[in-house]
């Protein structure tokens, strides 16, 4: 997904087929619908469906379909959510009873009846979303959401975003498909692959000092860059075991990609282990 600077808000501001949504800190999800059970997966296709009981609580009415969506924790921070979605079931049916349940913020819709959607216009395919949120929470799953999507005063939903502690805002085409749309953020960020570690110096002579990451181009994964920004549990973490890490995808977020095609004044944020390797490419990190 393309990101875009802020006054790109202020430019679309009046092109009604150009909406932004809240870009969430949660985790990317699909809701998949077969003969009324719903399973839950993340985008590497890991099941999280046993960590959210209102899932199983029954079999519901509703045709076969492929939902996607964020969840996120009772927080609205991605340390509840990961405490929910990277837990084991009955740890995550605990924090849910004591702090509140995991929230699914439905944005698109996947296929429908058997049938892909990825050739449908965006807008065409919101309705269809809407009916089917609608119909799930009538039979009571309340953990769903429809995702709210501002149309007037684009640039001041933006900023009321930030306010909130918010990451940014998706600019969506309801005349377009998915690959249209773009994010505006607080700061930009990509997501690389951990391809190594440096050695840890002075007080870090015990744990690592950066992590060296890539992205893939042609098929081959290449090194653009290595990162710091990581506190003193996290360094200890991926040095207890850094053969764990390496392939995984990390976001870091950064002021620009400087001339050479590295990421400007580079900063670990998170382990994103809900996105393949193979979607971390050269070309992202140059748009």
């Amino acid at each position: 997904m393309k990101s875009m600077p802020i006054d790109y808000l202020k430019d679309i501001e009046g092109y009604e087929n150009l909406v932004v949504g809240r870009k969430w800190d949660g985790f990317s999800e699909t809701l998949a619908i077969v003969n009324g059970n719903i399973r839950l997966f993340n985008r590497s296709g890991r099941e999280h469906t046993s960590n959210v009981p209102a899932l199983t609580s029954k079999v519901f009415i509703i045709p076969d379909c492929e939902i996607r969506a964020e969840a996120v924790g009772p927080s609205g921070r991605l340390a509840s959510t990961k405490s929910i979605l990277g837990s084991g079931p009955a740890y995550a049916a605990e924090f849910q009873k004591q702090y509140g349940s995991l929230k699914l913020v439905c944005h698109n819709l996947v296929s429908l009846r058997g049938q892909s959607l990825s050739s449908i216009r965006f807008g065409e395919k919101l309705s269809h979303l809407g009916d089917l949120v609608e119909s799930l929470r009538y039979q009571g799953l309340n953990i769903l959401r429809k995702e709210v999507l501002i149309k007037e005063g684009k640039y001041d939903y933006f900023r009321a975003v930030l306010a909130n502690c918010g990451e940014g805002v998706v600019v969506k085409n309801l005349i377009g498909c998915d690959k249209d749309f773009m994010k505006v953020k607080r700061v930009k960020t990509w997501d690389v692959v951990i391809m190594d570690f440096t050695e840890g110096k002075g007080k870090y002579s015990t744990v690592i000092g950066a992590i060296r990451y890539g992205a893939f181009k042609d098929g081959k994964l290449i090194e653009v860059g290595k990162c710091s920004g990581m506190t003193d549990a996290e360094r200890a973490m991926f040095a207890a075991s850094p053969d764990t890490y390496i392939g995984l995808v990390i976001e870091v977020k950064g002021q620009e990609i400087d001339s050479k095609g590295g990421i400007r004044f580079p900063a670990f944020q998170r382990i994103r282990d809900d996105k393949l390797p193979q979607e971390c490419l050269i070309e992202d990190l140059v748009n």
